[in-house]
This record gives C-alpha cells, structure tokens and sequence, in this order.
C-alpha cells in the first residue's frame, strides 16, 4: 500500500499489479491493496500479467479491479480477446501486443484493445479525407496520413464538398485562399464537429442552422464519467496549463526553484495562479515541479483540497461555498463578491512574480480580476499570463494576441495556447474526436440518440433547427 500510494503520489494515473506479485503474496494481499486503496482515493488499479479465462477476469473483477491486463504471448486462447471484450467493454480490457505483431503500427507496442479494434472498424466503415499539408505544423506528414489510409485533397472545396462528417479546431470562419466563409464551403446536411463556442457566438449556430449544417460543439460536451474521452476542452486546457507556466518562465527575469549556492541564496519564484479549474491545476503541478511557491485563487472552495494536494496553497473567499454549478463550472459571480476576491487577493498579486489566470465562465465575458491598479502595485519585471483573453480577459490591460509591457510588468494575451504545443494537442484532440465518432455511430452510420446525455448536450443544431437549449435561449 505504502508502494502503491508513492506511485500516484508521483503522478501515476494507474498501477498494473502483476499477478506474479499475487503469487508471491497471496490473493487476499490483493484484496487488501485494492480496498484499501480504494478508500484512499488511490483508483484506478489494473490486474493482470497472468489471465488465461474469463473466470480469472471475473475474479478479479470480484476483487474490486477496474481493468484487466492480459499479455498476448502467454495466451493461448485466440478467442480469449473478444469474449473478454464482448462479457466486459473494450474500457476493461487492457492487451499488451508485441510490436511484430502490429508491423506498421509498432509505436503503439501498449494498446487498449478496443481502441485497436474501433480503429479498424472505423476504417472499415468510414473514408478518411485529409486537407494536403493540415498535418505539418503538429508534425504529422502527408505520407503519415496515406499510411494511416486517408485520402489527401489539394482543393479544400472539393475536400468540404465529399464530407459527411467535417472534424476540425476553431469555429468556421473567413478561409484564407477561398475568398469565402468556410460555413458557404460545408454542403447542407453536413455534420460539422468543432469547437463553436454557440454561448459566446450564439448568432454562429444560428447561421449554421439556416445552412441546414448538424454541429456537435465539442466544448459542449458534458464533464461526465462516461464522456470524459471525449472532454476535449480538458485535455486542451491541460495543455494549455502547462504551456503557460512554460511561457511565464521564459519571460521572467528569474528562476523558479530555491538555490543555495557560493554567491548566496536565491528565494523561489512566487506564482498566484486565478482559477483552479484543469488549466489552473496544470499550471500549479508544472510550476510546483519547475520550484515555485504557488498560491491558487478560486471562487469554488470544493477545490481546495485538489489544490492543497498539488503542494499549492489556497486563497479563500469568505462565501465562496455555493460558486459551483452541477456541471462543476463555476458559477457567474456577483460583483459584490468579485470585489470581495479582488481586495483578498491585492496584496497576493502585487507580492507575485508571476499572475496566471484561468477564470471562464461558459457563456460570459470573462470577469476581471487583475485590475490595472494591480498591475501598478506589481514588482518590475513581473509576468502576468492571461489565459481568457479571447473571451473578454481577466486582466483589464491585456491584449488579444499581443505581448505587452505596462508599468515594468509583461503581460501575455496568448488566446490559443494549446495551438503553441501542436503535436501532443493534436494527439488527444484526435482521441477525443474518435471517442465522439465511435459514441454516435455504427457501421459508418452516425446515429444522433437524443435521450443520451451526451448527445443532448453537444448537438446545438440538426435539421435546420438550434436545438441546444442553453443556446436557444440566447436568440
């Protein structure tokens, strides 16, 4: 237990427990790992190394596991795989293939199963067209994509006029060589998939509803258990968490860790951090690894111990109890407690090295809360990052896109970045896109069921209507 809690202590998001471990232990020391890892939140565990049936599978299951191990080269079984997938999901099934055995897909030695096998079934069902060059900037070639089995367009035209599905980042918008609106290149009955933003640009979903254009916004997409493969506006603000602390460090005239050396000490870096939704929790793990001392700010106090638990220390405001929403957004806070937050966290700002905030909320002009005054009581040479720039700002004198300095102090208004980490954001935003392709369809066929709550939630419009009822509202 003592082994299992280091491990994710450490940042490990599973621990695979061989059953060569189990044999040397005992099963019950099985059981006793996983239930009393389970009560100390240490989730998820996988089993595995020595499954040969499905009995083994369904004993360990019993034991509390989460997911199965099998290694392929001690199966004897051929028919094992499948009847394990087809009794428990392809999500509790982990294989380990050996390399030789996938030949032109030999980077991906350790797969998930059904991951492997939705692949295949989708390239069975569904042709893969891919815009010449749309790779490049993320380090994906044109011959990557003719491998993987796409077809390559030169045309974007003729690309958008062969779609039935239309997957891509930003929201539709002027095409730089078409002369046109990438909206009047999707031919009517399309199924666009992107991130739209439709609280923000609720006009946007009703121009794609008059086109008769189906849309899944994918920042629509609830934050539940069963879609959190899909949770692209996660693993994009991940990335963007990380990336910002990068980018602060760069520009700041300092280290970040403690150094004790000949000439003297130098103190650590001082970071405050607004928001501690994925971003701000990135960007507390990253600044916390880098050596800083970081202090999180966030309406929600239901965050404080998933702050304190990344070694950063909370700022709370009095009253702040009730400022999640059951999505587990925050909620649109009143102006009486914004100054409330504003006057707590003056001195923490000003005493700061770098600021970096993070507060969205869906639908609204991002609060304040870095004022200018604050701005002027910083220390010269210090760093704020704002990371809602695009959608109004939580710094009052930053600007959308630029790299500014007011008062000595840098201010940085990146609106994308993720878009500055291209490969990795690429990867899972991939992942998120196929889980989404592999939830709605079947044998090529997307079935929008609107009882899903999935579906519900991220479809803004079908058939020639805005459907979104959160969208709806705003026209």
């Amino acid at each position: 237990n003592d082994f299992a809690k280091r491990y994710y202590d450490e940042g490990a998001d599973e621990l695979l427990y061989m059953d060569v471990v189990a044999s040397l232990y005992g099963r019950n020391s099985l059981n006793d790992l996983i239930s009393k890892a389970a009560k100390n939140v240490f989730i998820p565990i996988t089993v595995g190394g020595g499954i040969r049936t499905v009995e083994d599978a369904i004993q360990i299951f019993k034991s509390g596991a989460d997911k199965v191990a099998i290694n392929t080269a001690a199966v004897k079984n051929p028919n094992l795989i499948s009847d394990l997938v087809q009794r428990f999901g392809s999500q509790s099934i982990v294989v380990s293939i050996e390399a030789k055995k996938i030949k032109d897909r030999c980077w991906r030695v350790y797969t998930d199963y059904g991951r492997e096998k939705s692949e295949l079934d989708l390239f069975k069902w569904i042709k893969i067209c891919v815009e010449k060059g749309a790779g490049e900037g993320a380090g994906y070639t044109d011959e990557h994509y003719e491998k993987a089995g796409a077809k390559l367009y030169d045309n974007v035209n003729d690309l958008y006029q062969s779609a039935d599905i239309i997957t891509k980042v930003q929201r539709p918008l002027d095409h730089p060589t078409e002369g046109k609106n990438e909206l009047d290149l999707i031919k009517e009955g399309t199924l666009l998939i992107t991130f739209l933003y439709p609280l923000n640009y609720p006009e946007l979903a009703k121009e794609c509803a008059l086109k008769r254009i189906n849309v899944i916004s994918m920042d629509a997409i609830p934050r539940t258990t069963l879609a959190q493969k899909m949770d692209a506006l996660s693993s994009q603000a991940n990335i963007a968490g990380y990336k910002s602390v990068i980018m602060c460090a760069n520009a700041l005239g300092k280290i970040f860790p403690l150094m004790m050396t000949a000439a003297g000490t130098i103190s650590p870096a001082k970071v405050v951090i607004m928001g501690a939704g994925v971003a701000g929790l990135q960007a507390l793990g990253t600044a916390k690894r880098l050596g800083a001392v970081v202090e999180v700010s966030d309406i929600r106090s239901a965050v404080k111990e998933e702050v304190q638990s990344l070694g950063g220390k909370f700022i709370e405001v009095a009253g702040a109890e009730d400022m999640q929403d059951a999505g587990g957004y925050a909620k649109e806070a009143s102006a009486e407690f914004l100054q409330k937050q504003k006057d707590l966290i003056f001195k923490h700002v000003t005493n700061a090295d770098i600021v970096i905030t993070t507060a969205l909320v869906p639908g609204r002009k991002a609060p304040v809360l870095v004022t200018e005054e604050m701005v002027k009581n910083m220390r010269p040479g210090s760093v704020v990052l704002d990371m809602a720039v695009e959608f109004g700002g939580n710094c009052e004198v930053s600007e959308k896109g630029k790299v500014v300095k007011k008062y000595g102090v840098t201010i940085i208004g990146e609106p994308n970045l993720p878009s500055l980490v291209p490969t990795h954001s690429s990867d899972v935003y991939a992942k998120n896109i196929l889980a989404l392709l592999e939830h709605i369809s079947k044998e090529g066929k997307v079935e929008l069921n609107f009882d899903d709550e999935i579906v519900k939630g991220s479809v803004i419009t079908h058939n020639g209507e805005v459907v979104q009822e959160r969208t709806k509202s705003l026209l």
